[in-house]
């Protein structure tokens, strides 16, 4: 609960984002601001645990010794679902890399790589006349 009385999920809590208008659910966390824990059940990590950076969380690069900054838990998306960058929203995979900027922050239409167009060669033989199409 923050100090105003509104709620936020215990997930927020000590995060390194400030979800509170009054910074509460980042006060007393054992990570500095900018920072997270690598907890698995909260952020508010005991005496000489770990804490990485946000971007460092849900980057396919397991960072924490327990794997937890790339975990479900951690990240929040389901299999199929692909994370927004700054939001941390979750959007279908198939989203990405669609040429829509579907995060807000273009993060869904980056790293997508070069799309490769197909075509097909028909040759047809009739007696001595060969015709080649591209289709």
């Amino acid at each position: 609960m923050c100090g105003d009385g509104s709620c936020v999920s215990r997930y927020q809590v000590c995060d390194g984002v400030t979800d509170c208008s009054d910074d509460s659910d980042e006060i007393k966390c054992r990570c500095d601001k900018e920072m997270r824990g690598c907890a698995l059940e909260t952020s508010i990590i005991p005496y000489g645990r770990e804490c990485i950076t946000l971007n460092q969380f849900c980057d396919d690069k397991s960072d924490c010794h327990n794997g937890y900054d790339e975990s479900r838990r951690a990240c929040g998306c389901n299999a199929g679902e692909f994370q927004c960058g700054l939001s941390k929203r979750c959007i279908p995979y198939n989203l990405r890399c669609d040429n829509d900027d579907d995060c807000g922050d273009g993060s869904d239409e980056q790293n997508c790589g070069k799309k490769i167009r197909f075509c097909c060669v028909i040759v047809s033989d009739f007696g001595n006349n060969k015709s080649l199409s591209l289709v």
